[in-house]
């Protein structure tokens, strides 16, 4: 009897704990997290958002959300920077409302209201509009609080209450175009790139990717290249951002004034198996400009200004590309060496132990400490100069 009563209470027990679990803790618990989402300025995701306008009143930025990314619409037609705008829509979405001012029946029965935080006109007028049918979000910003901690915002549509913000959150949508859009110099991915010209005047280097990936000059000689400083002229161009966008419509008699129909030099990259075209011009001396020079990607209209340190970088010659290795080996995997020299010669062989022997002219031991050093110093030789291309008689 005594058994069966605890199995009753035990059962009694387990059955409280599910009830306070379900009506108590669950129930609390979905409450604060309706209370949260309830809080957010916008809730939205960054793959639902179709478009952007950000409106100071006296400048529009409009933004559209294609399949291939973000673009700029207004005022210019320009790729934009998905990762900046996408920073901007999770901004929008993780920014809360601090504090209610103005409550919604208030607002909209007093508008003049809205004059008092300078939200009528607002400071900045930013409209959402949502993907298939979603309809779309205005949020007006206002003044500063006293303390510039907080800033006032209005949203449109039927729920015009007056509440605060976070004054960062709003700094972090009074953006200028320019730091929403695509400012890559070139845009591609350098483990694609195949082949590589720079085209100087009257020059032209070329190096093409081996089946392995190593690289290899083609012109104006053929040679090995050197993997590290090809590498280091792709990571320039990947990297690098434009500093300054100096006209955005340039016709024939503007890139002569800018000194790009007389390049520098221009960077041609090909691209993947259908070898598709990536080519930077950058100007000669009359598009010098303050720390850098004017440029221009040709799948882009505008003419803007790098920095120069990409102008150094491409600048290169084609013994700065050429692998200045005479041997190429790794001593590691070196077991016989032989040496030939004015004061004689000898052949020395390294055992499994890695242990070296001279075995000729006769068989003695070797001091394997020297031949270690020995390698490692023809290992880390490098050309100075070359002094001629090809295979022939030296003397």
């Amino acid at each position: 009897m005594r058994f069966k009563t605890n199995v009753v209470v035990g059962l009694v027990f387990v059955g409280l704990l599910a009830y306070v679990y379900v009506f108590e803790i669950r129930e609390r618990e979905q409450q604060r997290e309706a209370a949260e989402k309830s809080s957010l300025l916008l809730d939205v995701e960054e793959d639902q958002v179709a478009a952007l306008t950000i409106d100071k009143g006296d400048s529009v930025i409009v933004l559209e959300n294609r399949q291939d990314g973000w673009w700029l619409q207004q005022p210019v037609a320009d790729l934009a920077d998905d990762a900046a705008v996408d920073r901007l829509v999770r901004n929008i979405r993780e920014s809360k409302r601090e504090r209610v001012l103005v409550d919604s029946a208030v607002a909209a029965a007093a508008p003049e209201k809205a004059e008092q935080y300078q939200l009528q006109p607002p400071r900045l007028e930013l409209t959402v509009e949502m993907k298939e049918q979603g309809g779309s979000h205005v949020i007006r910003y206002g003044a500063d609080n006293p303390t510039d901690t907080y800033v006032y915002v209005q949203e449109g549509g039927d729920n015009p209450e007056i509440f605060t913000i976070r004054a960062w959150r709003f700094d972090n949508v009074d953006k200028k175009v320019f730091d929403l859009r695509d400012r890559r110099v070139l845009a591609f991915a350098q483990d694609e790139v195949v082949e590589i010209d720079l085209e100087y005047p009257g020059n032209t280097v070329s190096i093409a990717r081996g089946e392995a990936g190593e690289w290899h000059l083609s012109a104006p000689v053929a040679a090995r290249a050197d993997a590290d400083a090809v590498d280091d002229l792709l990571r320039g161009l990947d990297n690098s951002k434009i500093a300054a966008f100096v006209d955005e419509d340039p016709g024939e008699e503007t890139l002569d004034r800018h000194g790009l129909a007389t390049p520098m030099v221009t960077a041609v990259l090909t691209i993947g198996d259908d070898r598709a075209e990536k080519r930077l011009t950058v100007a000669g001396e009359r598009g010098v400009r303050e720390s850098g020079r004017l440029a221009r990607d040709a799948s882009r209209t505008p003419v803007f200004r790098i920095d120069s340190t990409l102008v150094e970088k491409l600048q290169v010659s084609v013994f700065d590309l050429r692998d200045k290795e005479p041997m190429g080996f790794n001593k590691d995997g070196i077991t016989r060496v032989e040496l030939i020299g004015t004061g004689g010669s000898f052949v020395a062989e390294k055992d499994t132990a890695d242990v070296w022997s001279i075995v000729d002219p006769e068989a003695v031991a070797a001091k394997t400490w020297v031949l270690r050093g020995f390698l490692s110093d023809v290992e880390r030789l490098e050309v100075a100069e070359f002094v001629r291309d090809g295979v022939g008689d030296a003397g």
